[in-house]
């Protein structure tokens, strides 16, 4: 027996909207990386994937969201609907494609590689990083910053302020920004 295109199939089966769905996910991860960036506007092929994926992240939210759909999600992007809210998890997206761009993941020499804007999310992480969830806080040590570096931590928050060598006479005020922040 023939289902109308869309239809649910009782018994938890994907419907082939779903699966139609899912397919634009995968094909926009492979281009992209992760579904962060896809928004409720975002239209991958001409099919609504941003409309999509925002049900998905509501029902997700509300638990609603069956298991079995939430696994296929998770294996296809992990952070999909993160436990956090979903600008932090596209902040810290924009700020490792950066890290790409200028030529590595070694984040320490790259500072002078990074935006103001990139460089001014890394000293908030950085103040707020006792406060993240834990797999926040993972997320940031594959970038490098980790809790219990302290030496490591403030070279790198004077690298974010002063991402050229800083003069003598700064030490006070990058003291004053890393503690102020």
């Amino acid at each position: 027996m023939l289902l109308p295109r869309g239809l649910l199939v009782r018994g938890g089966n994907l419907r082939a909207g779903e699966q139609e769905a899912l397919s634009h996910a995968r094909r926009w991860v492979a281009e992209h990386g992760s579904l962060a960036g896809v928004g409720t506007k975002t239209v991958h092929e001409g099919y609504p994937l941003g409309r999509w994926l925002a049900g998905r992240r509501s029902q997700q939210g509300r638990g609603v969201l069956s298991a079995d759909r939430a696994a296929v999600l998770s294996q296809i992007d992990p952070w999909w609907c993160p436990p956090w809210h979903l600008l932090w998890q596209r902040s810290f997206e924009r700020v490792q494609q950066q890290l790409r761009d200028v030529g590595g993941d070694d984040m320490s020499p790259l500072f002078p590689g990074l935006d103001r804007s990139a460089r001014s999310w890394l000293v908030e992480q950085r103040r707020r990083y006792h406060g993240l969830e834990a797999g926040q806080q993972a997320l940031l040590a594959e970038l490098g910053l980790q809790a219990g570096s302290s030496l490591v931590a403030t070279v790198n928050a004077t690298r974010l302020i002063y991402p050229h060598p800083r003069p003598a006479h700064s030490a006070p005020l990058i003291g004053w920004c890393s503690g102020a922040r």
